[in-house]
């Protein structure tokens, strides 16, 4: 009686043997009988081998037969001789596939009845490690009394045409979201020997969903989401310049860039407190020099989809604007920035280098401030992932370019209330991101290859501005608030 632990026996028991729960009976040897009781296993072979039994084999209900298989059609096995009965009710057959190239369907002998007299009773539930190994057993097989195990592969090439072969599965039947489900259905159409395919084919279920994430390259579709909302930065940093210039010496133009203005031959460095200089100063910079800063990071949480992503940003916009007459403004803007990008869930990260050039033009038109202006960007991309999945490892990298078009502008209308400066605004923004084509370089199985990324958005936006200047002692402060409706749509 085994009660815990294992008995090996690789050579002969006369008498019976009886599992419980806890114990299991193992080996290539000869025993007299085996009864296997609720939660034992009989686990025949060292590995895969064969066992003899010289009497009955009995399962209890709940009782477990742990069977090997190979792709190659090798299979623990059990004898039955001598007059042996053999009695199934109620157990479970748990096979355990080994790594291969399984053919579409294979069959396994795992018990070999010697001994006159059908098998008694069925298994009451049959599992396997591997998602996309499909077994079923029949209990008259082979010379008419052997159960026959057979594993069916449920995953083939798409065929396609005419062929009127079964229908199999995809290897999307166990993905639980639709990029997992993308992956599964390219790697459908891989070859059946393709190692890369193989590794999919042997895995648990979870193992394949982990599989296709850590396959999808969803690094590259997050940079180029990223660029699109980085591109804001540059856009807010010219508008910001545009409303501070029809905002001269006024509250809401407090709320600008750093400005040095060139005025009667002398340069000027702006400041946002009021001082006698400043109050003397012209209304209207015949040629100004501005910069801002800028810095950023944030978490885009995962929608189940895609995996969350971090990114930190720093960068600086800066430009020269001249009047040409009237209230209007033109003006050249440039600039640099750089990112970080994470995803962690993928094991995936990126650097971006980013340059900026664009111009843009601001006035007034009948009491209304009319703004506007266009970016290009061009950003060298450095990508770097881990392949990781149960019995797979690989790290691919890619560098590619990728350009970054924006339009944008708003129209608004200045006006005071109770010493309160207000602008009621609505503007208008289209941002195009276009990445180069790349290969990964790294494992030769896992790296990909795209002819390149497009995203275009559009913005909307209506919102109100308000601000205005207190003193504070001899220091003017100048509280500024805006509040905006936001819209994104993208193409």
């Amino acid at each position: 009686m085994v009660n815990q632990g294992a008995l090996v026996v690789d050579g002969s028991i006369v008498s019976t043997v009886t599992v419980n729960n806890g114990g299991s009976l193992m080996g290539i040897g000869t025993v007299g009988g085996v009864t296997i009781a609720n939660g034992g296993i009989l686990a025949p072979g060292n590995s895969i081998g064969t066992q003899t039994v010289s009497g009955d084999l009995t399962f209890g209900a709940g009782g477990i037969f742990e069977v090997e298989v190979d792709a190659a059609g090798n299979s623990d096995r059990v004898i039955v001789n001598n007059m042996g009965a053999v009695n199934l009710t109620g157990a479970t057959l748990r096979v355990l596939a080994q790594n291969g190239n399984y053919q579409p369907s294979t069959d396994y002998v795992i018990i070999q009845k010697d001994s006159p007299g059908a098998v008694t009773g069925t298994f009451a539930d049959i599992t396997t490690n591997f998602a996309f190994l499909t077994p079923s057993v029949v209990y008259d097989g082979g010379d008419g009394n052997d159960v026959v195990l057979t594993l069916l592969r449920t995953v083939v090439p798409n065929t396609g045409g005419g062929d009127s072969s079964p229908t199999f599965l995809s290897f999307c039947s166990v993905a639980e979201t639709q990029n997992q489900c993308d992956v599964a259905h390219a790697l459908d159409k891989f070859p059946t020997d393709n190692p890369l395919f193989l590794s999919i084919l042997t895995q648990t279920a979870d193992g394949a969903r982990q599989a296709f994430d850590a396959l999808s390259g969803e690094v590259h579709a997050t940079v180029a989401g990223s660029l699109v909302d980085d591109s804001r930065y540059a856009r807010e940093a010219v508008m910001g310049r545009l409303m501070q210039a029809s905002h001269m010496n006024g509250a809401l133009g407090a709320n600008g860039p750093q400005v040095a203005s060139y005025n009667d031959g002398a340069m000027r460095l702006g400041s946002k407190f009021v001082s006698d200089e400043m109050a003397a100063a012209p209304e209207r910079q015949p040629l100004a020099f501005w910069t801002q800063g800028y810095g950023a990071w944030g978490s885009f949480d995962g929608d189940g989809n895609a995996a969350t992503a971090d990114r930190d940003l720093g960068g600086f916009i800066s430009g020269m604007d001249a009047h040409i007459g009237g209230s209007w403004r033109v003006g050249l803007a440039t600039g640099a920035s750089f990112s970080d990008v994470s995803v962690d869930a993928r094991y995936s990260g990126a650097n971006t280098k980013t340059y900026h050039l664009g111009g843009y033009v601001g006035g007034g038109v009948s009491g209304f401030a009319l703004r506007g202006g266009g970016l290009w960007a061009w950003t060298e991309v450095e990508t770097s992932r881990a392949v990781v999945f149960p019995n797979f490892y690989e790290r691919q990298k890619a560098d590619y370019d990728a350009d970054t078009g924006q339009l944008f502008g708003e129209i608004a209308y200045p006006t005071e209330m109770g010493g309160v400066e207000l602008e009621p605004f609505a503007g208008l923004a289209y941002v195009s991101v276009e990445t180069g084509g790349f290969r990964e370089k790294g494992g030769a199985q896992a790296s990909l290859r795209t002819s390149g990324i497009d995203q275009e958005v559009g913005y909307t936006t209506v919102g109100l501005r308000a601000a205005k200047t207190m003193m504070w002692g001899a220091m003017a402060v100048t509280p500024h608030i805006e509040a905006a409706w936001y819209m994104r749509l993208t193409t």
